[in-house]
């Protein structure tokens, strides 16, 4: 019943005069019809205002109704077994004619043979007479001053070893024994 008065209060009171509300936010007695007064109050205040669009869009809603799209150029010429649709009307090239050359190449609208660059070839010998030139530098400052010969197997092995260590004049059978106890996996005795 509270509420109901409260709302009577607010009614009462909007003839321009302010209006005096009775709440408690620690007990939330009166919240809701503060709310509510506060509400009807702004709903009175609101004003009708006459609906506003601007030349520009207008123009553009015209403007837009004025291009036909590819599905309507479709229905007018045979439909969709019949037209094919230009793909190249929509790119940017200096001439209009260039539009529908056959030997284009267009990428992202643009006509690449435009682009090509007539002596790329003979700048492309000299970079590769200049590439071998560094490789050829380059290898050269890398080999060794003193020859080595080179082992085709890369593997040492206990044989090689022992044919070695036996033509410079030493015994081959220490060194065979110590390779052999590294190379194997020995099982400890405690």
């Amino acid at each position: 019943m509270e509420i109901k008065a409260e709302a009577m209060k607010t009614l009462i009171g909007q003839g321009g005069e302010g209006v005096l509300l009775i709440m408690s936010t620690l007990i939330e007695d009166g919240v809701i019809g503060v709310k509510n007064a506060a509400y009807e109050g702004l709903l009175n205040q609101r004003k009708k205002r006459p609906l506003c669009i601007p030349q520009a869009v207008l123009k553009a809603k015209v403007k837009q109704v004025a291009e036909k799209i590819e599905k309507d150029l479709e229905d007018e010429n045979g439909g969709t077994g019949v037209y094919s649709a230009s793909l190249s009307k929509n790119y940017v090239l200096a001439n209009k004619e260039w539009k529908e050359d056959i030997m284009t190449k267009i990428v992202d609208g643009h006509n690449l043979y435009n682009f090509i660059d007539t002596d790329i070839l003979l700048r492309l010998e000299e970079l590769e007479r200049e590439e071998g030139f560094r490789l050829k530098k380059s290898t050269g400052e890398s080999r060794p001053f003193i020859p080595r010969k080179f082992d085709t197997d890369r593997k040492f092995t206990t044989e090689r070893m022992s044919n070695h260590s036996s033509c410079l004049g030493l015994d081959p059978l220490l060194a065979i024994n110590r390779a052999s106890s590294k190379s194997r996996c020995q099982k400890r005795e405690c």
